[in-house]
């Protein structure tokens, strides 16, 4: 099964870097460099896993949260788990358990570790690309 990932992170390197790895264990990627129309990128292409950076120059990723926290619970928006990445250490006292979010992870990244986490909640909400 293929799994797909959205990637949000205004560093173009992190976004190849964390894309290449995941394609390499089969998952579809599609990246962006900005928060803003990130649910739309959602809404449109309907990603098993949201992995987004915290600080995003557009719009903080905590705003994104508190807004996709308000939709119904039966939007994609509010489906898809999203996965936290920050290099930041405060980024636990800006979530808190009403954001609903699957993960915070500390920059620089385990791959291997992002990748079984990705096959974790992909397999949770048991969406997937047919080969």
């Amino acid at each position: 099964m293929f799994w797909k990932v959205l990637i949000v992170d205004d560093d173009p390197s992190i976004l190849r870097l964390v894309g290449e790895s995941l394609t390499r264990r089969g998952c579809v990627v599609c990246t962006s460099e900005t928060v803003v129309g990130l649910e739309t990128l959602i809404a449109t292409h309907r990603p098993d896993v949201v992995l987004c950076d915290l600080c995003v120059p557009d719009r903080d990723a905590v705003e994104f949260l508190l807004d996709r926290a308000a939709c119904d619970e039966n939007e994609p928006i509010r489906k898809t788990p999203v996965v936290i990445m920050s290099a930041h250490d405060l980024v636990d006292s800006a979530i808190d358990a009403d954001m609903n979010v699957a993960a915070v992870l500390r920059k620089p990244l385990d791959l291997d570790g992002l990748g079984e986490l990705i096959e974790s909640l992909a397999n949770n909400g048991q969406r997937s690309v047919s080969s």
